[in-house]
């Protein structure tokens, strides 16, 4: 935990950095088709082997000296993991709808595999996380090094029977703003934004929670004191209100890469469901349901393909689920432990950050994962 400005972490963690990580052979699984004959189901494990132990510690730097968030490390994705024969067999008409056509004028259908990232797109160098329940940090997605950008104390009054505002939520642009969502002395969740580059920069902060920014900065999608999505032009202010089904409670949302889509997580009295909204005109377009089980914290990945959080009480699992159909593409199990917390994908949409239970951020480019420095986390976007 953070303390002041501190990033030092245990003992533990420095034995954890110093941990050989296994051979290429066992860092990747085979997939395995599941019983339900169309879903492809692959078992991913840590590619560096530290499943249930503290990552490497952090290291405190300078602020300026930390690449901003949308910027690229010299860390290129994995190799990519063979496919069973079955992943290239599973498509659906409406997702292949979705699609833009090839240059012959074919559309391609949606496969059930992750967008890989390939040389071209390396892991982002910079994540923005919540960590120990009192600081926002900075840090190298590839050294550990980070630097505390919001800081809130955890004391608390004695006569304040609500407690502190303490950060629960951040999202980040690919231009080093920040927002910060801080709950609950205040009667409703408030959202700040912060530009990292310009301390002394100034902004209003917003009522509400979960806030999401459009790949170009110029809107912020949240839920308002009202439980609506509204979405909120940065620079006039002006705010409408996007469309869902009726009786849906919206729970997160999140942009498409191209910002013409957004995603929204919701639940009512017969479970979770997704509901892609057009940004254009703010209207809902398709509401999904998960076949069992729950699908939450959905995000909309290169290519179309939604990814969703899809764990339960056994596992730790994404889900890629057609945008149009709601058809169960593919399952990713995840060998980590503690289950999925919070998920950010980047400004590609291939490659997506994870928190998981333990409060530990990785990286995934749809073939391994990654455990990046810290802990603590509860958290994080890049």
């Amino acid at each position: 935990m953070l303390s002041g400005c501190s990033l030092t972490g245990s003992t533990g963690q420095q034995d954890a950095a110093n941990e050989t990580a296994p051979d290429a052979a066992t860092a990747q699984t085979a997939p395995t088709t599941d019983t339900g004959g169309e879903q492809v189901v692959i078992a991913i494990p840590i590619a560096n082997g530290r499943t249930a132990v503290a990552p490497p510690v952090l290291s405190e730097a300078d602020v300026a000296s930390i690449p901003l968030p949308g910027t690229t490390s010299d860390r290129p994705a994995a190799d990519p993991a063979p496919v069973a024969e079955e992943a290239e067999t599973v498509t659906t008409d409406g997702g292949a709808a979705n699609q833009a056509p090839d240059d012959d004028g074919a559309v391609p259908a949606l496969q059930p595999g992750w967008p890989s990232p390939g040389q071209d797109a390396p892991m982002p160098a910079s994540m923005v996380a919540v960590r120990g329940g009192e600081s926002v940090v900075l840090v190298e997605t590839t050294s550990g090094r980070a630097a505390v950008i919001f800081q809130t104390s955890l004391a608390v009054d004695p006569e304040d029977r609500v407690g502190p505002n303490s950060p629960v939520s951040v999202d980040v642009s690919g231009h080093g703003v920040v927002y910060v969502e801080t709950c609950c002395a205040d009667p409703t969740a408030l959202i700040t934004p912060i530009d990292i580059g310009d301390a002394t920069a100034t902004s209003t902060k917003l009522a509400g929670s979960g806030p999401a920014l459009s790949g170009s900065g110029d809107r912020v999608a949240l839920i308002d004191p009202q439980g609506r999505v509204a979405v909120r032009q940065v620079q006039t202010d002006e705010s409408a209100e996007a469309s869902l089904a009726p009786g849906l409670m919206p729970h997160s949302v999140s942009w498409s890469t191209d910002s013409s889509l957004l995603v929204v997580g919701a639940g009512d009295a017969s479970g979770t469901a997704i509901v892609t909204v057009d940004a254009a005109n703010l209207s809902a377009r398709e509401v999904l349901r998960p076949p069992a089980g729950a699908w939450t914290m959905p995000q909309i990945a290169a290519g179309g393909t939604i990814v969703a959080n899809a764990s339960d009480a056994q596992k730790s699992a994404l889900a890629l689920i057609d945008p149009i159909t709601g058809t169960t593409l593919s399952t990713i199990e995840l060998e980590i432990s503690g289950g999925i917390v919070d998920i950010d994908l980047d400004s590609t949409g291939r490659w997506l950050l994870i928190v998981d239970g333990l409060g530990r951020a990785l990286a995934f480019d749809g073939n391994e994962l990654t455990l990046l420095a810290g802990d603590g986390y509860t958290a994080a976007s890049w």
